[in-house]
């Protein structure tokens, strides 16, 4: 796709109601696109899976300060992110509440551990869905204990 960092920069500033986008295999975008979406536009959900090898933490964290009460659905699925950007969704931000996150895909993230179930299923109190298959750094264990935690949450392993 051709989609870049100036593209979402002039969706960040001209387009607040924007609500979702999927930005899967947008092998142009950086964290630089990520960052000005998450602080233009009032974005509930967000594809950001495979193809993105500049996306990193740092692009996580700004979404999660910025969209922290509006963020809904999060697709990091084949990314390079990794515990920490999943710490920075379950953190309480400048004295924000609970993250809104009722989906979270982190399938096939290689950097994910067990550290990143665990604070999920600590962090995310809307969390519906999880979908961590395919993570090598993740233990049936850490699963399981997530499940018993969050009974309600689907959580895909």
């Amino acid at each position: 796709m051709l989609i870049s960092d100036r593209s979402l920069c002039e969706i960040g500033r001209s387009c607040p109601s924007l609500v979702a986008i999927k930005l899967d295999g947008c092998g142009m975008v950086s964290d630089v696109g990520v960052c000005a979406l998450a602080r233009g536009c009032a974005l509930e959900e967000i594809g950001l899976a495979g193809g993105l090898p500049s996306l990193t933490d740092f692009a996580i964290r700004v979404l999660a300060e910025e969209r922290r009460s509006t963020l809904t659905a999060l697709d990091l699925s084949r990314s390079r992110v990794t515990d920490a950007a999943v710490r920075a969704l379950t953190a309480t931000i400048h004295g924000v509440g609970p993250s809104s996150l009722r989906s979270l895909q982190l399938s096939s993230c290689t950097r994910i551990t067990d550290a990143a179930v665990e604070a999920v299923a600590a962090g995310l109190p809307a969390l519906t869905a999880l979908a961590v298959d395919g993570c090598a750094g993740i233990s049936a264990t850490a699963v399981g204990a997530a499940r018993t935690a969050r009974p309600m949450a689907v959580i895909g392993f």
